[in-house]
């Protein structure tokens, strides 16, 4: 049996994910994927929340947030080796935390509309999850570039790009 904080931190995301749905109906098969994800540490599902809230960072707000999640996971990695198999699942995982960061967003939005604070805190949340939604090729390489730890150093010199434009990225969703 788990402990009650990780039943309720999964149980607490699978909820959110559920909701999901109604913003993004693609979100239903990744919510029954991630439902039964099993073949993955469980320290993946943690990396994934810290890159998807670095992507939300200052630095992430830059138009940086992709080489913002990098940074990270060559920081994690450096420390702690994220394998082939867990690297596969991490956009998508960190597209289910932008994904339940958006959703309670909205539903907060909902339900006090004239608080602008909330409105202007979803809206990164939202171009975020557009970008990690929208060129998996080259997210997928950017992400497997930061676990290259060139000569055993840790700078972020060749994962530091700006994100992609959301009307470019946009055009590749639908042949990638």
């Amino acid at each position: 049996m788990l402990p009650f904080y990780v039943q309720f931190s999964f149980w607490n995301s699978l909820y959110g994910l559920a909701h999901s749905v109604l913003y993004f109906p693609c979100f239903l098969s990744l919510s029954l994927y991630t439902a039964t994800f099993v073949d993955a540490s469980w320290r993946i599902f943690d990396l994934s929340i810290a890159m998807a809230y670095a992507m939300l960072s200052s630095f992430g707000k830059t138009n940086h947030s992709l080489a913002a999640a990098a940074a990270l996971l060559r920081g994690y990695h450096s420390v702690c080796n994220v394998t082939v198999e867990e690297r596969r699942h991490l956009r998508l995982l960190v597209a289910c935390r932008l994904a339940l960061s958006c959703t309670y967003g909205a539903f907060s939005i909902n339900q006090n509309p004239e608080n602008l604070y909330l409105t202007l805190h979803s809206e990164p949340a939202w171009k975020a999850m557009e970008l990690i939604c929208s060129d998996k090729i080259y997210i997928d390489e950017l992400f497997h570039v930061a676990c290259e730890i060139p000569h055993g150093k840790i700078d972020c010199f060749n994962i530091c790009t700006p994100d992609l434009p959301l009307d470019v990225a946009e055009k590749d969703i639908g042949t990638k």
